[in-house]
């Protein structure tokens, strides 16, 4: 096959590559690996199928923009995981099923580094009645000996800009203030609960914000 003709799918390729390195966070799964690996090799046979030689560079191209296309697509039905999520494989599928739940909690404590060392805070809620903390929850079997556990994680968010989170946490010394990427806990209201455990995940995601200040009773432990 003429030289020329592998461009386009070489420039395609590097198109692909850029985009789903933006995308990281959506082709970290197993299933996702597998999805470019099934796309890659129906191109190829596709191509064999018809009598033509196999063209990697053009099964990469088509097979990648085919891939970019499948990925777009599911952002866009699922949207993308919540922050703490994105590194979390094992909770990325639960966030998508809506597999939601709120963790309750009479009070939980983060580090303050203000006076140059750790000095553990106490958060409480200034009503006195518990907080009800945003949660994902998940099944998994163990393999060895075929039990089934349930887990659950606290999802986070980031707080660089709320006066009093913000405080928490040892700062980096060589990120600006705002760039510390400073992270807290996400408590869900009594009266947003329902949303939160069986609303759609754009629903869910409108709760995923932090309390005012005049929520918290907070200080040192």
């Amino acid at each position: 096959m003429n030289s020329l003709i592998h461009w386009p799918a070489m420039v395609a390729c590097v198109v692909v590559l850029i985009a789903c390195s933006c995308r990281v966070d959506q082709m970290r799964s197993d299933r996702d690996r597998w999805s470019w690996f099934c796309v890659y090799a129906l191109i190829t046979l596709l191509q064999l199928l018809r009598g033509q030689p196999a063209d990697w560079n053009d099964a990469a191209g088509i097979g990648g923009i085919l891939l970019l296309v499948i990925v777009t697509w599911r952002q866009w039905v699922h949207g993308p995981p919540p922050e703490t999520t994105r590194d979390l494989v094992s909770y990325k599928d639960p966030w998508k099923r809506g597999q939601r739940c709120i963790i309750p909690a009479a009070s939980f404590d983060e580090p303050n580094w203000e006076s140059g060392k750790n000095q553990w805070w106490t958060f409480r809620r200034a009503d006195g009645d518990l907080w009800g903390l945003a949660g994902l929850w998940n099944v998994w079997v163990d393999k060895a000996t075929g039990e089934v556990h349930e887990s659950y994680t606290m999802l986070t968010i980031n707080a660089d800009e709320h006066p009093l989170m913000n405080r928490m946490h040892k700062p980096d010394p060589k990120l600006a203030p705002d760039k510390q990427d400073k992270r807290s806990v996400i408590p869900i209201e009594a009266g947003d609960f329902d949303q939160w455990l069986e609303g759609t995940v754009d629903q869910a995601r409108e709760l995923m914000k932090l309390a005012p200040v005049e929520v918290f009773d907070a200080g040192p432990t």
